[in-house]
């Protein structure tokens, strides 16, 4: 079923109205015309006149009712269209954050070096990631590469080996390693005090915050050796819409 709209209406009255304005026009003319003949003439003069009189007005009328719907559909339109390329918008930025998301994380070398210059050394650094990790496998060699450089005694990185006992046989296996479930984790035995900046904790776990932008956390893992470290290279966060 058809649906008739109101300015369908207001269009059909205006139609209307032009052939009533019409139709007036020749009855004012035939009554000039017959003008004299048994006072017929002036009767339709009179009746042209008034039909023209009325559909004048309710022209006007009929023509603002129609100029106010199409303003109103301009705006409408306007909306839509505004709305429309807001939604463009978030997705291209929603897209260009995602990108960003998947591309492999690195580590800002210069930064990253100088932070390190001249500051206190663990006795050893070891690192590792989760096997099937690609792209964790590849940052935790990039961070050897650039401790290597740096002159601090670091092992290869190499897998997170599985605890068979409790209570890490339950746990995801990165946490097992005492790392965060994502990012990059740097265990140590005890945590140091935020003020005590010039422990090689401190000064690792501040390196990386200033060169990998985020995703860098801390743990302690009473196991390990006095002075030695752990880096624990998780997965990327996830994203966040």
């Amino acid at each position: 079923m058809t649906t008739i709209t109101i300015k369908q209406r207001w269009e059909w009255v205006e139609a209307a109205l032009e052939v009533a304005s019409i139709v007036g026009g020749i009855l004012v003319a035939a009554g000039l015309w017959l003008e004299g003949w048994k006072g017929f003439g002036a009767k339709l003069v009179i009746v042209g006149v008034a039909i023209e009189v009325f559909v004048s007005g309710w022209v006007l009328l009929a023509s603002r009712k129609l100029q106010a719907l199409q303003e109103r559909e301009l705006e409408v339109m306007r909306l839509e269209t505004a709305q429309a390329k807001q939604k463009q918008a978030d997705a291209e930025l929603q897209l260009e954050r995602l990108k960003e998301h998947s591309r492999q994380r690195h580590i800002m070398r210069a930064p990253f070096l100088k932070k390190l210059e001249g500051r206190p050394k663990p006795t050893a650094v070891s690192i590792v990631y989760p096997r099937d990790d690609g792209e964790a496998y590849s940052l935790a060699w990039e961070i050897y590469g650039l401790l290597v450089e740096a002159k601090w005694r670091v092992d290869l990185p190499v897998p997170i080996k599985p605890k068979g006992e409790a209570p890490f046989s339950d746990l995801p296996l990165i946490m097992s390693a005492s790392g965060s479930l994502h990012g990059v984790t740097v265990v140590t035995k005890v945590l140091s005090l935020p003020s005590d900046a010039n422990t090689p904790y401190e000064i690792l776990s501040d390196a990386l915050c200033d060169a990998l932008i985020s995703g860098v956390s801390g743990n302690p893992d009473k196991s390990l050796p006095e002075n030695v470290l752990r880096v624990v290279v998780g997965p990327r966060e996830p994203f966040i819409r």
